[in-house]
C-alpha cells in the first residue's frame, strides 16, 4: 500500500481496434539497498572508501485481478485496523478511494473507445498516483495529529486531480454521442452506420502526419505488415481499398466506385490530425453526401400508406428428431425463403436485418431509427426470441412507439413464434405458399441480382457421406494456388474472418480469386447460416463489435468452394441434410450442387496406394511368407512383388481389405 503512494503509477491501454483486450496495471518499485564494500587499490596497503549504501530500484505491475486482490485485502485491513491507527486508516480508505476513481476512468475510456470515438482508439494512457505527502509525513517528527492532516490533504489533492479527469472523459462522451445524433439527422447516410464503423471511416479520412499514426498501427496489424515502404502512397492505396468496401455494403446501384474517383473525394473531404468531433462527422456527412448525391433509391417515397405496416412472421416448424438436436437451428430452409422473398425490389443490405441474439440496446435504436427514415425500405427483425428479457422489452417498446407515429415509416417483418398478434399494431403475416418454394426463392434472388446488375457469388458446394473423399476432390479439381482456405469447426470467429478477406483482397494477384471453406460437423450451423447469408445475399460480413466492413465486388464474381459435412448420427440421406445444416446454400446454389459418391469418385491411387495394395494382394494370396534366398556366390535375392498395373485391382484389395478387418471406419 505504502509503495503505491510513494511512486505508483497507472498505464492504460486501449487496443480493441487491433482486435486485442484493452486493460490497464498499476506499476510501483521498491528500493533495494546495496551496502558497498572496501576494496583493495593498486597500493596494497590502502583500500578503496566504498561504504556508500546503493538503491536498486526493483520494479512491479499489478495486473486488473491483482488490483481486485489488493482492493478486497484493503478493505479487510480497514476494518481490521485499530481505531486509535487514524493514520493507517487514512491510507487505507484513501487509497481504496483512489483505486475506485481509477477503475472509473478506466471504465470512462473503455466506453469512449467502445462507442467509437475516434480519439480513444490505440490509445495509452498514464497517470500518477504518488503523493509527496506521503512521503514527507512518513520522514515527518510532528505530531500525530499534523501527519495525518498533511496525509488527508494530499490524498484529498490527488481524487481532485483524477476526479478532473474523469469529468474531462465524461464530457468528451457526452459532446460525441450529441455529434452523432446531430450530424445523423443532417446526414440520414449516416444512420446506416454503427458508431465504430462510423469511428473507422473518420480513422480513414483523417490524415496521418505520425509515422505511428492510428491508421497506420490499425493497417500494420490488419494486413500483417512489418513495415509500410513509402508510407503515404501505400496507406492512402489501402485507405481508398477500405473505403471501398464500407461503401458497397449499403447496396446501393451504380455508385461510382472507381479508385479515381474515391481518392478525388478522399482528398477533398481528408480530415486533418487533431480535428474535433464535430469536424471530423461534418467532414464524413460531406463525404458520403458527395458520392451519393445522385442516388435516390434510399429515399424513394414508397407505396402510400394509410396505416402502420407492421407483419409478424409465424414460421411453424416440427421439433427436430433425437438424432436431430445437435444440427438443428432455427434458422431452417423456410426462414430462410421467407426471409428472401420479403424484399420484393430490391436485394437486402446488412443494415435492413436485425439478427437479435447478438444485439444491443443502441443497435435497437439505430435501427428502429432507419426504419422511421428510409420509407421505402423493408426491414426484417430476426431471433427475437432468444433475446434476454430486457433487450426485448427495449424492441417491444420501440415497436409500440412506431405504432403510436402518425408518419409513414419502412415495412417491418417481425419474425418470432412467441409474439402475438394481440399487440398493438402487429398484422399477421399470411405466407404465401411460394414464399417457402426453393425454386421460385432461386428465381426470385437471380431476378434482383440483374436488376441491380450485381454478379451473384460462384458457389460449388461438395457434400457426400463422412471419408468419401470430398477434401481430396476439392484439392485436386478445384483448389488453385490464388485459394485461401478457411476450417470452421466449433468456432466462428467473424473479426478474425472478416480481416483475413481483407488482407487477401488487398493481396490477391486476379480477378477471379476463391475461397475454400472446410466445414467441421461441430461447427455452430446457426452463426454460419446467418454469416453466409449476409456474405452472398447482402454482399457483405459486419463485425459489430470491431466495426470492420469486407464487402464483395458487384461485377467480379468470387468462387466459394464449400465442403459440407455429414454425420452418419442424422440418419437422413446426404442431400437431406445438406437442406438442413445448410439451407441457405441450398436455396441459392441449387445448380452448382455435386455428391461425391463411390461411383463418381473412386479411390485415387498413387504410388503410396499401389504399394499398400500390392501387400495386401501377397497377403491374401500367401506370396509374401517367402524368405530371402541366397545364390551359391553368397548374394541375397530379395523378396519381390510384382507391381499392380490395374488401378481397379488396386481399389478391390483395399476395399476387401476394409470390409473384412474395418467395416466400420469410414472410406478416404
Amino acid at each position: 500500500m505504502e509503495h503505491l503512494y510513494k511512486n505508483g503509477s497507472v498505464n492504460i491501454h486501449l487496443q480493441r481496434l487491433i482486435r486485442k483486450q484493452s486493460y490497464y496495471e498499476i506499476g510501483y518499485s521498491i528500493d533495494r539497498i546495496q551496502v558497498g564494500m572496501k576494496k583493495p587499490t593498486d597500493d596494497e596497503n590502502n583500500f578503496e572508501d566504498n561504504d556508500g549504501m546503493k538503491a536498486k530500484k526493483i520494479k512491479f505491475l499489478l495486473s486488473m485481478s491483482d488490483i481486485d486482490d489488493h482492493k478486497r485485502q484493503l478493505t479487510f485491513c480497514y476494518a481490521d485496523v485499530q481505531q486509535n491507527l487514524i493514520s493507517k486508516k487514512t491510507l487505507i480508505n484513501g487509497q481504496l478511494k483512489l483505486l475506485e476513481i481509477l477503475d472509473n476512468i478506466y471504465h470512462m475510456l473503455n466506453k469512449l473507445e467502445l462507442d467509437g470515438h475516434p480519439d480513444y482508439q490505440l490509445r495509452d494512457e498514464h497517470y500518477k498516483i504518488d503523493l509527496q505527502e506521503v512521503q514527507a509525513a512518513f520522514m515527518s517528527t510532528d505530531s500525530q495529529d499534523h501527519q495525518t492532516a498533511q496525509l488527508e490533504n494530499g490524498i484529498r489533492i490527488r481524487i481532485q486531480s483524477l476526479e478532473l479527469i474523469n469529468s474531462t472523459l465524461k464530457t468528451a462522451y457526452d459532446i460525441w454521442i450529441q455529434n452523432l445524433k446531430k450530424y445523423r439527422q443532417l446526414c440520414s447516410l449516416l444512420k446506416l452506420f454503427s458508431n465504430r464503423e462510423i469511428m473507422i471511416l473518420i480513422i480513414l479520412l483523417r490524415t496521418a502526419n505520425e509515422p505511428k499514426s492510428t491508421r497506420n498501427q490499425f493497417f500494420k496489424n490488419l494486413f500483417e505488415l512489418e513495415d509500410l515502404n513509402n508510407q503515404n502512397e501505400n496507406e492512402q492505396k489501402l485507405t481508398i481499398h477500405f473505403l471501398a468496401h464500407y461503401i458497397r455494403s449499403l447496396r446501393i446501384s451504380e455508385v461510382n466506385l472507381t479508385n479515381d474517383h474515391l481518392l478525388q473525394l478522399y482528398q477533398k473531404y481528408r480530415i486533418e490530425a487533431k480535428s474535433n468531433t464535430d469536424l471530423c462527422l461534418k467532414k464524413l456527412a460531406g463525404f458520403l453526401q458527395s458520392l451519393l448525391e445522385n442516388k435516390r433509391e434510399l429515399f424513394q417515397p414508397g407505396q402510400e400508406q394509410h396505416e402502420n405496416q407492421q407483419f409478424l412472421v409465424n414460421i411453424n416448424r416440427p421439433p427436430p428428431s433425437i438424432n436431430q438436436k445437435s444440427f438443428a437451428h432455427d434458422f431452417d430452409l423456410d426462414t430462410c425463403c421467407v426471409l428472401l422473398n420479403i424484399f420484393q425490389n430490391q436485394l437486402p443490405a446488412s443494415y435492413q436485418i436485425l439478427w437479435c441474439s447478438n444485439t444491443t440496446e443502441q443497435d435497437i435504436h439505430l435501427f428502429f431509427s432507419r426504419i422511421r427514415t428510409f420509407t421505402s425500405l423493408t426491414f426484417a427483425i430476426l431471433d427475437i426470441d432468444k433475446m434476454h428479457h430486457r433487450l426485448r422489452e427495449i424492441l417491444l417498446i420501440e415497436q409500440d412507439l412506431l405504432t403510436r407515429e402518425q408518419g409513414v415509416h419502412g415495412l417491418v417483418f417481425y419474425f418470432s413464434c412467441e409474439l402475438t398478434t394481440a399487440r398493438k399494431g402487429l398484422r399477421e403475416f399470411h405466407i404465401p405458399a411460394k414464399y417457402k418454394d426453393t425454386n421460385q426463392s432461386y428465381q426470385h434472388l437471380m431476378n434482383l441480382f440483374n436488376q441491380q446488375h450485381i454478379s451473384p457469388p460462384n458457389i460449388q458446394s461438395i457434400y457426400g457421406k463422412a471419408g468419401i473423399g470430398k477434401t481430396h476432390r476439392i484439392n485436386k479439381e478445384y483448389k488453385t494456388g490464388d485459394t485461401s482456405c478457411f476450417s470452421i469447426n466449433d468456432k466462428l470467429n467473424l473479426s478474425l474472418l472478416i480481416s483475413s478477406f481483407l488482407s487477401f483482397n488487398s493481396n490477391v494477384s486476379n480477378h477471379s480469386p476463391s475461397i475454400f471453406f472446410n466445414i467441421s460437423v461441430h461447427a455452430p450451423f446457426e452463426l454460419l447460416n446467418r454469416t453466409l447469408f449476409s456474405l452472398f445475399i447482402c454482399g457483405s460480413l459486419i463485425d459489430p463489435s470491431s466495426g470492420l466492413i469486407f464487402s464483395l465486388p458487384y461485377t467480379e464474381a468470387w468462387k466459394f468452394i464449400i465442403e459440407v459435412p455429414y454425420s452418419d448420427l442424422s440418419q437422413v440421406s446426404v442431400l437431406e441434410n445438406f437442406n438442413q445444416i445448410l439451407p441457405i446454400l441450398s436455396i441459392i446454389s441449387p445448380l452448382t450442387l455435386e455428391e461425391v459418391t463411390d461411383e463418381n469418385y473412386k479411390l485415387s491411387i498413387n504410388e503410396e496406394e499401389e504399394l499398400v495394395a500390392r501387400f495386401l494382394k501377397a497377403f491374401h494370396n500367401g506370396t509374401i511368407d517367402r524368405m530371402v534366398e541366397r545364390t551359391k556366390i553368397g548374394e541375397d535375392i530379395p523378396v519381390s512383388f510384382e507391381p499392380l498395373t490395374d488401378t481397379n485391382e488396386s481399389r478391390l484389395w483395399i476395399a476387401d481389405c476394409i470390409e473384412k478387418y474395418a467395416p466400420n471406419l469410414p472410406r478416404n
